[in-house]
């Protein structure tokens, strides 16, 4: 029988070389599986030209079988990544890698992932950013060495922000570079890396008004009068404040109300202000004005920006018509006939006014304070005139300052020695004294930039009130700080 099969053993070493064999007479299936092993290929002889084709662009890797597989080629701009063992390679994007684009002469609106030399040798140019997803990186750099001469604006997206502000940021650093990462809705487009040779990225927070100082890690601005609060640079910033309006003046007897003290944090930047364009407005209350007669005056509103705190209400006069005034705090009640109770003051600004007293041994109440109600006045012959409410300590300025207390009560006690009220701790005037019906004392004024009441004046009768002077209501203070 006619043999169909060479086993190997059957050929002597040497015997059928290439030149025997006719061209494509040796085909796959003439070979048996395993037959064909690494030892029997000499080296060098599988070359390419040998390998089945495949797809342009494509790349071979060996898959979970270990049998070697192709890749089918990627998007252009792709990269090869490895996912690791047990995994197959992939095409991804580059994270981090930039695609810079050609240099920029004029507006540009840039692209996520895209870097920009931007050349302001003509003038400034603007950078308009788009809207932002996590991850978006952006990178702006002064191809020239001019934006400190022609400033490179870098604007958000409608409402977006870029540094925590929806606010247009300056490159103004001669041939900086900034790269804008997008993190989140909350701070948008912050800055990940700068440098290259500028020293400034953007104009930094700045402000101007009042008398400044630093403490504690804050620039304080503290403000005696009126004036403004001036805000630059290129980010917001959380500041805090302290608004104390103007004491109200002292009554006939009633004891006045310091002005609303008011604590609060707000945000303020270089776009906003109720002035605009980062400038916001400034008014230290003044106090109000007593006299010899009623009716005395309340104290003025101080302001910062659109916040502002109530003045502090007048003292309560001599009559049933010249009633104690609500305000920031209250006024003190009148007494005399008209027993008159105090005044209310305004919710986390003050407290109110104390209550008077009746008959001929009559005490008025003393003025509420920022930090506690005024005094209640009595009668008989121990009869005391109400004492000022205490004030509010605040530590804004850099130490502990208490202020807005109120007015002391004056004294009425017909033929006998009466003595007005102390003045409540934080600037409180004292009230007047009358002595033995032959006298009387005036009111003394609250101090400067307290917010303090101005004291009640004293009266005497021989047979008409005769009084003396009410103490004037102690101006305002408004106090900002932040962070330096």
């Amino acid at each position: 029988m006619a043999r169909t099969t060479i086993r190997t053993e059957d050929i002597t070493a040497g015997q059928i070389a290439a030149t025997d064999l006719a061209d494509d007479a040796v085909t796959t299936d003439k070979i048996l599986d395993d037959n064909v092993t690494t030892a029997k290929v000499l080296d060098n002889n599988v070359t390419l030209a040998k390998l089945a084709d495949g797809t342009q662009g494509g790349t071979i890797y060996y898959g979970a079988s270990g049998a070697p597989t192709e890749l089918a080629a990627g998007t252009s701009g792709l990269f090869l990544k490895t996912q690791g063992a047990g995994a197959n390679p992939i095409w991804a994007e580059s994270v981090g890698a930039t695609s810079w684009q050609s240099v920029k002469t004029s507006t540009v609106t840039a692209v996520a992932g895209e870097g920009y030399p931007v050349n302001t040798t003509a003038g400034a140019i603007t950078v308009n950013l788009p809207a932002g997803s996590v991850g978006d990186v952006i990178e702006v750099i002064d191809y020239a060495g001019t934006a400190d001469t022609n400033n490179i604006t870098v604007s958000p997206n409608g409402s977006e922000k870029i540094q925590g502000a929806t606010l247009d940021q300056t490159i103004q650093g001669e041939r900086e570079g900034v790269r804008f990462v997008y993190v989140d809705a909350t701070q948008g487009w912050i800055v990940g890396t700068t440098g290259y040779v500028g020293t400034t990225v953007f104009a930094p927070f700045s402000a101007s008004g009042g008398t400044e100082t630093e403490s504690g890690g804050y620039t304080i601005h503290t403000f005696n009068a009126s004036s403004t609060f001036v805000v630059s640079g290129g980010t917001s910033k959380s500041v805090d404040y302290l608004i104390l309006s103007g004491g109200g003046a002292g009554g006939s007897i009633g004891g006045a109300g310091g002005g609303g003290h008011l604590e609060g944090t707000v945000t303020v930047d270089a776009a906003s202000g109720d002035q605009g364009g980062g400038t916001y407005t400034v008014t230290v209350g003044a106090g109000g004005a007593g006299s010899q007669s009623s009716p005395d005056l309340p104290g003025n509103n101080s302001v910062f920006g659109a916040v502002s705190s109530a003045g502090g209400g007048q003292g309560g006069g001599s009559n049933s018509s010249n009633a104690p005034g609500v305000g920031g705090c209250g006024g003190g009640g009148q007494g005399l006939d008209y027993a008159g109770t105090g005044a209310a003051g305004t919710v986390n600004q003050g407290y109110a006014g104390g209550n008077g007293t009746t008959g001929n041994s009559s005490q008025g109440g003393g003025g509420g304070g920022c930090g506690a109600v005024g005094g209640t006045g009595t009668n008989g012959t121990s009869a005391t005139a109400g004492a000022g409410g205490v004030g509010k300590s605040n530590s804004y300025s850099g130490s502990a300052v208490t202020r807005g207390g109120g007015g002391g009560a004056g004294s009425y006690r017909y033929q006998n020695t009466g003595y007005g009220g102390n003045g409540g701790v934080g600037g409180g005037g004292a009230g007047g004294s009358d002595v033995a019906g032959t006298s009387y004392g005036s009111g003394r004024n609250a101090a400067a930039n307290s917010g303090g009441g101005g004291g009640a004046r004293g009266l005497y009768s021989h047979g008409q009130m005769v009084s003396g002077n009410s103490g004037n209501g102690g101006s305002g203070v408004v106090i900002i700080r932040y962070l330096t």
